[in-house]
């Protein structure tokens, strides 16, 4: 902007034209410096993924289940402050996994499945943006629980699709524990 207004106000002569090509330069290393404070700023995921297996050991054992936990992409990097704060999203996401959908081995067995439940953590990026996603090969959802909690909590609405109702369950305090 400086070097537009000079430009404008003096011609493109002379002495505007080395403050044009000093501006060019000081955006050359604003540009670098940004990339290499970026750079630094980035670590891998794996310093929360390393927090899962011992959780889920520990629920595990807690509720009688058995379950593997595979992790995917703990390569991927991200911002040192995003992976501070998803830390406990994730660890919530898998103790639901444990509580809501992995069945203990009795319950699976009837229902023609392995006795061990799965778990499957990844991440990776999809053009600019780091996907998380959390997979368990549990019972799902119960939508009719989630109906009635919802319609208890003033939050159903008629008009609601089912994937709003599902998504019902990312509302801060909603929950179809007992």
């Amino acid at each position: 902007q400086i070097e537009s207004q000079f430009k404008a106000k003096y011609g493109k002569k002379g002495l505007v034209l080395d403050f044009s090509d000093a501006f060019d330069q000081i955006g050359k290393v604003a540009t670098e410096l940004h990339e290499a404070i970026m750079k630094v700023r980035m670590v891998p995921i794996r310093q929360v993924f390393n927090r899962l297996p011992s959780l889920v050991r520990s629920l595990a054992k807690e509720t009688g289940r058995e379950i593997d936990l595979y992790l995917e992409g703990e390569e991927t990097e991200l911002d040192k402050t995003v992976i501070d704060e998803i830390g406990e999203p994730l660890l919530h996401l898998i103790r639901n996994s444990v509580d809501h959908g992995i069945e203990p081995p009795e319950e699976r067995e009837t229902n023609d499945k392995d006795p061990r439940g799965s778990i499957m953590v990844r991440a990776y990026q999809e053009s600019s943006h780091i996907i998380i996603s959390v997979e368990d090969d549990g019972r799902g959802m119960d939508e009719e629980k989630i109906r009635d909690n919802a319609e208890r909590q003033g939050l159903l609405r008629q008009d609601m699709s089912r994937r709003e109702l599902l998504d019902l369950i990312f509302t801060p305090g909603f929950s179809t524990a007992e």
